[in-house]
This record gives structure tokens, sequence and C-alpha cells, in this order.
């Protein structure tokens, strides 16, 4: 009965571990940008997904800055194409992708590192505006 109850609540734990939610978080963005999420960020769009109880993670957002921000970060970014960086599957939803669509790129940066990650961030062009993607596994 014990291992009963024991294997109900780890379905449980997953379960409330794996789904999308609105929650984007400023570790989210350090991971992307490498930067800290600025005091002005105004988080127009995000979602969150938290695959397993493994740390597997993705996180998508669009976030508008100041413009002052916006001009840090512009001479922090390094441009890369996505040959440069290693995709994942798909971190965000075709909803939050058809968003990201809706903005021309100014210049976007995107890595991968060993043992599974992926980053790619770019800054919209004529907007202060940020897309942000990070994906863990």
């Amino acid at each position: 009965m014990v291992t009963a109850k024991f294997l109900a609540i780890l379905v449980l734990a997953q379960l409330v571990a794996c789904g999308r939610s609105p929650n984007f978080s400023a570790d989210d963005f350090k991971r992307a940008t490498g930067h800290s999420l600025p005091e002005s960020a105004h988080i127009l769009k995000s979602e969150s997904r938290n695959w397993d109880l493994h740390g597997d993670h993705d996180a998508c957002a669009l976030i508008e800055v100041s413009e002052q921000d916006y001009a840090q970060l512009s001479a922090a970014i390094r441009p890369t194409s996505p040959s440069d960086g290693k995709l994942s599957n798909t971190p965000c939803s075709n909803a939050m992708y058809a968003r990201f669509a809706q903005y021309s790129v100014r210049v976007a940066e995107y890595a991968s590192w060993d043992g599974g990650g992926f980053r790619h961030w770019a800054l919209v062009d004529g907007k202060p505006l940020i897309m942000v993607q990070v994906a863990t596994w």
C-alpha cells in the first residue's frame, strides 16, 4: 500500500512538473542571453515547460525593454547564425512562433552547450523588443 501511494505521489509530481505555463523567469532570460533581466523588462508573451523531473525545460518570451536597455543589450549581443548553435526540437509552441513571426529580427545570437542546452535570443528591428528561447535537456 505504501508503494502504491508513493507511486501515485511520484506520478502526480511528474504531471505538475510538466506542462506549459506563462511563468518565464529571470533565470530563463539569463540562460538565454547571458545577461540579467533588465529592470525595465515587461514580458508581453511567454511560456515555460518543464518536461520531466530530470531538468528538461523549455522557455520562450517576447519582452519589451526601455530604449536604454535595448541599446545596452544591442551592444552586448554576439551575432551568430543558427548553424553555429544546435537547434532543439521546438522549445516554443506554434502560437509563440506565430507571435515571433510578426517581427523582423535585427540581430540574433544562437548557442548550445555540452550536456544539453540551446539558447537563442534576438533583437527586433525598429522596436525595443527581445525574443528569447532557451531549452535544457
